[in-house]
């Protein structure tokens, strides 16, 4: 359930950053662009949500017996700066699954 959630929450935030800067010239939905204060929460929902399953993320990262000291920090390095895109690859290799 886990591995699906913290999925979930990477597509999600790629999804609404994608259409947070019409990407590929999609029309933006109405739901990402409201008045005033409810912007500013949907935005600081979605960088919380990032940052948390960042932290999942590398918690993972170096509880993975699979990896080793250099795989942990090269992971650990994208994760922060690609962060949903390295997300996505980790995820399909390493948590899509079940650990042996």
């Amino acid at each position: 359930m886990a591995r699906v959630l913290t999925l979930a929450v990477a597509l999600g935030a790629l999804a609404y950053m994608l259409l947070w800067v019409r990407a590929f010239g999609l029309p933006r939905p109405a739901f990402i662009d409201p008045e005033g204060l409810a912007s500013f929460g949907i935005t600081l929902a979605v960088i919380v949500a990032v940052w948390g399953t960042i932290g999942l993320f590398v918690w993972d990262v170096f509880s993975n017996p699979r990896l080793g000291d250099a795989g942990r920090i090269a992971w650990s390095v994208a994760l922060v700066v690609l962060h949903v895109l390295a997300m996505l690859a980790y995820w399909a290799l390493y948590l899509s699954r079940q650990r042996e």
